[in-house]
């Protein structure tokens, strides 16, 4: 699994439960089996509540994401975990929105999030300024 963007780390206690609002707006809790130090999966946080998931799957190599990986991170959070919570910008959670939309269970918790240009776009002058400069 990969990591998130570096966030500030918070220091209060977790709850992951349904409903649970969480002590800072906006960022990622991350779960960790064991002692191992790769990822086994994230929550998103928005407006203090989580609203997406990304987890590693049982078998194959597609990422879960969204009420799959809710279900996976349950799964998982049965054994020893623990929790490590940061806490983002808003432009920094817009960006997880606009990489990886799967995550968020519904649409209308991106709404807001990602900027109204389009990435293609942006994409585009990127490739032709690195032409330019060759």
């Amino acid at each position: 699994m990969f990591d998130l963007p570096y966030g500030i780390p918070i220091d209060d206690e977790i709850d992951v439960s349904d409903g649970a609002i969480m002590p800072f707006e906006n960022g990622a809790i991350t779960t960790y089996l064991g002692r191992r130090s790769t990822a086994s999966g994230h929550r998103i946080v928005r407006a203090g509540r989580i609203v997406g998931w990304i987890a590693e799957p049982a078998k194959g190599k597609v990422l879960l994401c969204g009420t799959a990986a809710k279900a996976r991170l349950e799964e998982l959070e049965v054994d020893l975990h623990r929790l490590i919570a940061k806490s983002w910008s808003q432009s920094a959670l817009g960006a997880i929105a606009e990489i990886i939309p799967e995550s968020f269970e519904h649409s209308a918790d991106i709404r807001g999030l990602i900027g109204a240009e389009d990435s293609l776009e942006r994409l585009l002058s990127r490739d032709l300024s690195a032409v330019i400069a060759n």
